[in-house]
């Protein structure tokens, strides 16, 4: 008897998790549907087309950058060297991690 309790206890706890579950998607199916989305819109979208710098960092702020987790990022690349820096260090670290390329150029950090 109190193996089948442990069974249904075991049961019970993994049942709210299931959909959870059900809703993640697989790494390339991600790619492949945030790849459709974001041409689907670019097609759409006159200005993108014609190169408007502002309408496309719109564009990946809304659709490609959520997909980034920008912390494991940071910490990945400062490796052993992310705990030795202060907090604000670490959330500007952070912050520059997320900015365009174009607008890191001629950023100097001490």
């Amino acid at each position: 008897m109190k193996k089948y309790f442990g069974i249904f206890i075991l049961l019970a706890a993994w049942l709210p998790a299931l959909p959870t579950w059900a809703m993640e998607v697989s790494p390339d199916a991600l790619v492949d549907n945030t790849a459709q989305e974001v041409l689907a819109i670019v097609r759409q979208d006159k200005d993108i087309r014609a190169g408007s710098k502002a309408k496309i960092l719109d564009l990946v702020d809304a659709k490609i950058l959520p997909h980034f987790d920008f912390t494991r990022m940071t910490r990945l690349a400062m490796g052993k060297n992310w705990s030795k820096a202060a907090p604000e260090q670490q959330q500007q670290l952070e912050l520059l991690a997320k900015l365009p390329g174009d607008l890191r150029v001629g950023i100097v950090i001490y």
